[in-house]
Order: structure tokens, then sequence, then C-alpha cells
């Protein structure tokens, strides 16, 4: 869920800080899931390769749209179309977004929600 207008998605860093949205504690959870102590740490060091500090950006645009630029050095996908660094891609209901090959995670709106945060930001804008 996206409390803010934009989010930093990437993972958790002790010496970098924190981001919005830890894309490896999805890896983590898989490992765990599998029962192993050494298959969870493998997972770890899977996601620190698979996933930047701060991968990318979410951004819900004034229009209601939104938009992910992909900020790290990880491979991206959207929808199955590759990401390259820098660039950026719409986001529709539905939309398919992969990280680092390891990390899959499918883009919801609430439109109502939406509605509420481009009132919320317009009275801001005045």
């Amino acid at each position: 869920m996206l409390r803010r207008p934009t989010v930093l998605l990437g993972r958790d860093s002790e010496a970098k800080g924190s981001v919005d949205v830890d894309l490896s504690r999805e890896w983590r959870k898989r490992g765990q899931a599998k029962g192993s102590e050494a298959e969870a740490a493998a997972g770890r060091d899977v996601a620190a390769r698979a996933v930047s500090r701060r991968q990318a950006f979410l951004s819900l645009q004034p229009d209601g749209s939104f938009r992910i630029e992909n900020v790290g050095r990880c491979a991206m996908a959207v929808d199955g179309a590759p990401l390259a660094q820098f660039a950026s891609a719409a986001l529709a209901h539905g939309s398919l977004i992969e990280v680092g090959g390891i990390v899959a995670l499918l883009f919801t709106v609430n439109a109502e929600a939406v509605k509420r945060c481009l009132r919320r930001t317009a009275r801001f804008a005045l």
C-alpha cells in the first residue's frame, strides 16, 4: 500500500538507510517458507545482488496515472518489457513489475484512494 504520491522501492541497508518498499523482504520470506536457515541466508545474498538499494521510484502523476522509474543498476521489467536504468514506464492496473529476475509485484490501483490523494495534493498546490 502506498501512502505518499512518490515512494522508493529497493532494499534496506544499515549503511544507506531504509526505503519505502523493501523488495528484499519478499525474497527472504520465500527462503524462510522453505524452512531452512541456510536457504533463508542464501535468499538474502541473492536479493542483495538482484535488488539495488535505490531501485525505483513509483509516482502518482497529477492526472491520476502512475509511472515507475528505474534508478537502480539491477534489471527491471514492466509487463515483460525491459526497463533500462533511468528510463520510466507507465503503470496500469494489473501491471507486472519484475526486479532482478527474482521479485515480481502485481501493481493494483485503488481508484477511490487515488481520488482522495489527488484531492489532498490539489489543496497544497494552490
